[in-house]
């Protein structure tokens, strides 16, 4: 892991604009604004400030584009995870003995699913 170059150097440099990239999500949220917002700092710091004022619609488009990726991601984990989450109420519901229903209604209050959706997983997995 890189952590800081010489003084000035284009590594410190880019690890001083991640680092101020970081504090601007914190502040604003994976938006374009903590991208701009970045920029401007960085641009203001003398941190990349020629790559920056050449480029900077290139970087706002680059960054808010891994956003996206990172968004999709995560939601796409996240979505597995309910999934196997799901699949593993209706597991224990028919190990335990629980009704279908008893069952369908838990995975619809514990998920906050709908009935059609929750009705779908039953059928797959019971």
């Amino acid at each position: 892991m890189i952590y800081d170059g010489k003084d000035g150097d284009i590594i410190s440099q880019y690890v001083t604009f991640t680092r101020i990239f970081d504090e601007q999500v914190k502040k604003h949220g994976l938006t374009p604004e903590s991208v701009r917002e970045a920029i401007r700092i960085c641009k203001e710091r003398n941190v990349l400030r020629k790559f920056l004022e050449s480029r900077e619609s290139e970087v706002v488009d680059i960054m808010i584009t891994l956003f996206s990726q990172e968004e999709a991601w995560d939601m796409h984990i996240k979505s597995q995870r309910k999934e196997e989450a799901v699949k593993t109420t209706i597991e224990d519901g028919k190990y335990y003995g629980a009704s279908r229903q008893d069952t369908l209604s838990r995975i619809m209050e514990k998920f906050s699913i709908p009935h059609d959706d929750a009705d779908r997983l039953m059928r797959e997995y019971w």
